[in-house]
């Protein structure tokens, strides 16, 4: 079958852009975090 070798391939490029958004998304978090942590009185 033609789709499964497409599949792979899609899901091994997709693959280091999900990993880069959940690093983003983390990054965000933690920064978030230490904004209202540093806000707090």
């Amino acid at each position: 079958m033609p789709l499964l070798p497409a599949l792979k391939s899609y899901l091994s490029l997709k693959s280091p852009a999900l990993r880069n958004a959940g690093r983003l998304s983390v990054m965000l978090s933690v920064a978030s975090l230490m904004g209202t942590a540093l806000h707090l009185p």
